[in-house]
């Protein structure tokens, strides 16, 4: 009887092999990614960077993941945003250009009327253009550096806050 190869390794193996040891260590590399971002725009700007990694989860468009705010002004907003179980939503239509640097992981997006996705690997950018929607997934590990529009958190902001008060000025809390 010939030996199994398959069951002793042979390339399908290494492949499995190389596989499970890239999934051990996405995590870290993912944490490496963030660190080497995050320490190198403290060295530059020392007084406008938040060091104190506080992981927030965020709900937008029907996809759930957790953001890291970097640094937050009045002209700028700089989030790390990702998942490690994965996530699919809308995008949103930003009243500017917004550039989503995948970091790690892969990121597929849909636009209506198109048969074929959009793929964007580790090292390359989404740049979705001011007033476009597109539908969009980030499987498990996927992380990316990311703007928010400040427009609509204000606006987020007022209606939420407006509705809350709005609600406790009748009872309900």
């Amino acid at each position: 009887m010939a030996p199994n190869r398959s069951a002793s390794g042979g390339i399908s193996g290494w492949m499995k092999l190389l596989a499970i040891t890239l999934a051990i260590f996405a995590p870290i590399v993912a944490i490496a990614i963030v660190d080497f971002i995050v320490t190198e725009l403290s060295e530059k700007h020392p007084k406008h960077v938040n060091l104190e990694q506080e992981w927030i989860f965020n709900n937008a468009g029907g996809a759930m993941g957790a953001m890291y705010v970097i640094h937050a002004s009045i002209t700028e907003y700089l989030i790390i945003f990702g998942t490690t179980i994965g996530t699919e939503g809308h995008t949103g239509r930003h009243t500017a250009d917004d550039y989503f640097n995948i970091l790690t992981g892969t990121q597929t997006a849909y636009t209506a009327g198109t048969f074929e996705p959009e793929v964007y690997p580790a090292g390359s950018v989404h740049h979705l253009r001011r007033g476009t929607v597109k539908q969009y997934r980030m499987p498990e590990g996927c992380f990316a550096l990311d703007t928010l529009d400040l427009p609509t958190l204000w606006r987020t902001t007022y209606v939420t806050g407006r509705e809350m008060i709005g609600n406790l000025l009748i009872g309900k809390f």
